[in-house]
Protein backbone atom coordinates (compact mmCIF):
# COMPACT_ATOMS: atom_id res chain seq x y z
CA UNK A 1 0.00 0.00 0.00
CA UNK A 2 1.36 3.45 -0.72
CA UNK A 3 1.22 4.88 2.81
CA UNK A 4 2.92 2.12 3.88
CA UNK A 5 5.61 2.63 1.36
CA UNK A 6 5.74 6.78 2.76
CA UNK A 7 6.23 5.35 5.94
CA UNK A 8 9.18 3.46 5.11
CA UNK A 9 10.71 6.28 2.94
CA UNK A 10 10.21 8.84 5.92
CA UNK A 11 11.99 6.38 8.41
CA UNK A 12 15.09 6.92 5.76
CA UNK A 13 18.31 4.90 6.68
CA UNK A 14 19.07 3.66 10.31
CA UNK A 15 21.42 6.41 11.20
CA UNK A 16 18.33 8.48 10.79
CA UNK A 17 15.87 6.55 12.30
CA UNK A 18 18.71 6.53 15.29
CA UNK A 19 18.26 10.10 15.28
CA UNK A 20 14.40 9.65 15.47
CA UNK A 21 14.28 7.42 18.58
CA UNK A 22 17.38 9.26 20.10
CA UNK A 23 15.76 12.68 20.02
CA UNK A 24 12.00 11.14 20.90
CA UNK A 25 10.64 12.40 17.31
CA UNK A 26 7.03 11.82 16.83
CA UNK A 27 6.54 10.27 13.28
CA UNK A 28 3.53 11.59 12.07
CA UNK A 29 4.05 15.31 13.26
CA UNK A 30 7.46 14.90 11.53
CA UNK A 31 5.90 14.06 8.45
CA UNK A 32 2.87 16.51 8.82
CA UNK A 33 5.66 19.16 9.34
CA UNK A 34 7.88 17.57 6.45
CA UNK A 35 5.83 16.16 4.03
CA UNK A 36 2.23 17.67 3.98
CA UNK A 37 1.88 18.45 0.53
CA UNK A 38 2.61 15.68 -0.56
CA UNK A 39 1.24 13.12 1.71
CA UNK A 40 -2.12 15.42 1.29
CA UNK A 41 -1.46 15.22 -2.54
CA UNK A 42 -1.78 11.40 -2.21
CA UNK A 43 -4.81 10.97 0.07
CA UNK A 44 -6.70 13.07 -1.99
CA UNK A 45 -5.72 11.19 -4.86
CA UNK A 46 -6.54 8.12 -3.18
CA UNK A 47 -9.78 9.22 -2.42
CA UNK A 48 -11.04 8.21 -5.84
CA UNK A 49 -10.20 4.69 -4.44
CA UNK A 50 -12.02 3.50 -2.09
CA UNK A 51 -10.02 0.49 -1.10
CA UNK A 52 -6.74 2.85 -0.64
CA UNK A 53 -8.87 4.97 1.68
CA UNK A 54 -10.06 1.88 3.95
CA UNK A 55 -6.28 0.49 4.12
CA UNK A 56 -4.91 3.87 5.34
CA UNK A 57 -8.16 3.94 8.22
CA UNK A 58 -6.90 -0.02 9.11
CA UNK A 59 -2.64 1.09 9.17
CA UNK A 60 -1.41 -0.22 12.13
CA UNK A 61 2.59 0.18 13.64
CA UNK A 62 2.46 -4.20 12.96
CA UNK A 63 1.40 -3.78 9.82
CA UNK A 64 4.11 -1.26 8.66
CA UNK A 65 6.29 -3.43 11.86
CA UNK A 66 5.61 -6.71 9.39
CA UNK A 67 6.57 -4.31 6.20
CA UNK A 68 10.00 -3.13 7.49
CA UNK A 69 11.00 -6.76 8.40
CA UNK A 70 10.19 -7.70 4.71
CA UNK A 71 11.39 -4.75 2.55
CA UNK A 72 13.61 -2.92 5.48
CA UNK A 73 15.19 -5.15 7.89
CA UNK A 74 18.35 -2.80 8.40
CA UNK A 75 15.19 -0.60 9.57
CA UNK A 76 13.85 -3.70 11.64
CA UNK A 77 17.16 -4.22 13.75
CA UNK A 78 17.23 -0.49 14.50
CA UNK A 79 13.44 -0.95 16.71
CA UNK A 80 14.62 -4.27 18.19
CA UNK A 81 16.68 -2.50 20.94
CA UNK A 82 14.60 -0.72 24.16
CA UNK A 83 14.64 2.16 23.48
CA UNK A 84 13.77 1.61 19.40
CA UNK A 85 10.70 -0.72 21.09
CA UNK A 86 9.76 2.47 23.37
CA UNK A 87 9.48 4.51 20.75
CA UNK A 88 8.16 2.53 18.58
CA UNK A 89 4.74 2.31 21.14
CA UNK A 90 4.44 5.94 21.07
CA UNK A 91 3.90 5.72 17.44
CA UNK A 92 -0.18 6.30 16.80
CA UNK A 93 0.01 5.54 12.37
CA UNK A 94 -3.92 5.94 12.61
CA UNK A 95 -2.95 9.66 12.55
CA UNK A 96 -1.32 8.99 8.96
CA UNK A 97 -5.05 9.36 7.40
CA UNK A 98 -5.82 12.26 8.95
CA UNK A 99 -3.35 14.54 8.02
CA UNK A 100 -5.68 16.74 5.81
Amino acid sequence: MIIEEIILLCLGEPKRLQEYISQDIDLIKYVKEKYYYLFGLILKLSSNRPELVEGSKSLTKEKVLELLKIKRPDLYTVIQTDEGWAWWAKQDFSQFFTLI
